[in-house]
């Protein structure tokens, strides 16, 4: 048993390297690393996405998931593009050849996103000194300021999809611990009034935590936020957004 799983792991290890040689390190053309390292990408993003899938806790569902393709549902919180991949620190700083955001990860998934909420989350996140701040050591976002959404906004999205996802993002790591307040370890108040918001306007609101460390989550219980279905999506990698929509479709 034990060499099983040392073959495998060190078989997983090949992958890797032979992977990262082909961004970058053998490039060359008629490079017979570069050629194996393409070829060994495919089982690499293969690995990621089972293993972001399977790290996913369901914390509550009360039915709602999974999803039905064939219904259109509205994706709330701009982590689902300013997704947090990994935590910070040495084990977060690197350079994956390609990110799957969970905006991505819907669509490749062919789920029906709400196409009006999607482009003006877009746009906001773009334009207007809003764009997500990388940081640098000790010193990266913990999270991103949340888009303001009025009731007229959220019920707009509810006359075409009953459903609706509402992202909360958090991440710690290395010499960046959450400090104990609003924003951090606690609920940011935008976050209390983004999910009362959007539950009094759709019928089921499902939370996906993408989330790599302890926060508070009890305020999820109070009457008007509390949601249909909780996902603890944690911060799956480079295939993370694939292996969420996998796991709210039930294909995992």
């Amino acid at each position: 048993m034990i060499r099983a799983i040392r073959k495998r792991a060190q078989g997983v290890a090949r992958w890797v390297v032979d992977a990262a040689m082909g961004n970058g390190l053998a490039q060359q053309e008629g490079d017979p690393q570069a050629t194996r390292a393409r070829s060994a990408q495919a089982p690499v993003a293969s690995l990621a996405r089972t293993a972001a899938a399977e790290g996913c806790v369901l914390l509550s569902n009360d039915g709602t998931l999974p999803l039905s393709p064939t219904n259109e549902v509205a994706v709330f919180g701009r982590c689902q593009r300013d997704w947090f991949f990994v935590g910070h620190g040495s084990g977060g700083d690197v350079h994956p050849p390609y990110v799957v955001d969970l905006m991505e990860g819907l669509r490749n998934a062919g789920a029906r996103v709400s196409p009006v909420l999607a482009q003006i989350y877009a746009e906001w996140c773009d334009s207007g000194g809003h764009a997500a701040e990388e940081g640098w050591w000790g010193h990266w976002p913990t999270r991103h300021p949340e888009m303001p959404v009025s009731p007229e906004l959220a019920r707009a999205a509810a006359q075409t999809a009953k459903t609706a996802i509402v992202v909360i993002g958090r991440c710690a790591g290395e010499d960046l611990d959450l400090p104990l307040e609003p924003g951090g370890y606690l609920p940011a108040e935008e976050e209390r009034t983004l999910l009362s918001t959007v539950a009094e306007a759709f019928e089921r609101t499902v939370v996906v935590l993408n989330v790599g460390n302890a926060i508070d989550l009890s305020w999820l219980e109070e009457e008007g936020v509390r949601p249909s279905a909780l996902l603890l999506a944690w911060q799956g990698g480079m295939e993370s957004g694939n292996a969420v929509a996998d796991v709210l479709y039930g294909r995992t």
